[in-house]
């Protein structure tokens, strides 16, 4: 007996073909360099738009807008008014002027004012004397407004605080209520100032001369309007 064994028939294995598979497309990574490109161009688009829509705005009011035509006037001539310019007459023209030639000094004063020289003192003053025909009670001795007197003190010197301290200090014994000394001017001139009362109250500036003069100015005002003007014109010859 044949021992040898039998294989059954079997049918041939045959391979089945598989479908063919293709790798999916990737889009290519977009490069910096383009993103820098394309932002540039957005950016120059951007300032083109912008200076175009400014020059359109600018040419646009020349382009809709057209000047109203300006009617017409009639021209009728007046009269030219002519202002007169206002005159203003200086307060003091008409005033006297006195000069001290020996002290080398002068001031004006108005022409009603009196002005008397006893020795080295000139007053100036508007008093105005008691009617003479006046009788009984009612009748005054005379009244006035200003008193001034100009006194020279001394000559030919050069240290004037030293010569004011020794008349300020004269009067200090001499006077009830004299008020501080201090420096001050007048009429733009160093001077020493103070006021002294006794029957009357006034007001002294001391003050030297370029020639070395001390003059004493001294006044009792008592309600004259002119007090200001009269020392505003007083000044130095020399």
């Amino acid at each position: 007996m044949d021992e040898t064994q039998q294989v059954p028939n079997q049918n041939p294995i045959t391979s089945v073909p598989q479908p063919t598979t293709y790798p999916t497309p990737q889009p290519a990574p977009t490069s910096k360099t383009t993103w820098i490109f394309i932002a540039v161009i957005v950016v120059l688009i951007g300032v083109a738009s912008y200076f175009g829509y400014q020059n359109y705005q600018l040419k646009q009011p020349l382009t809709t807008q057209q000047p109203s035509p300006t009617p017409a006037t009639t021209i009728v001539d007046s009269p030219t008014s002519t202002s007169t310019p206002t005159y203003t007459p200086d307060p003091i023209s008409n005033w006297k002027t006195y000069t001290d030639t020996k002290n080398d000094y002068s001031i004006k004063y108005p022409s009603n004012f009196k002005i008397e020289n006893k020795d080295e003192d000139v007053n100036i003053n508007d008093f105005t004397e008691a009617d003479p025909n006046c009788k009984g009670g009612g009748c005054f001795l005379g009244t006035y407004s200003l008193k001034l007197s100009i006194k020279s003190v001394v000559s030919n010197q050069t240290n004037l605080k030293s010569i004011v301290d020794e008349k300020y200090n004269q009067d200090l014994n001499f006077y009830a209520d004299v008020t501080p000394l201090k420096l001050s001017t007048l009429n733009n001139y160093l001077a020493y100032y103070f006021e002294a009362t006794g029957a009357e109250r006034y007001s002294n500036y001391y003050l030297m001369s370029n020639s070395g003069t001390i003059l004493k100015i001294s006044y009792a005002n008592n309600g004259s309007k002119y007090l200001t003007q009269i020392l505003s014109t007083f000044k130095f010859t020399k």
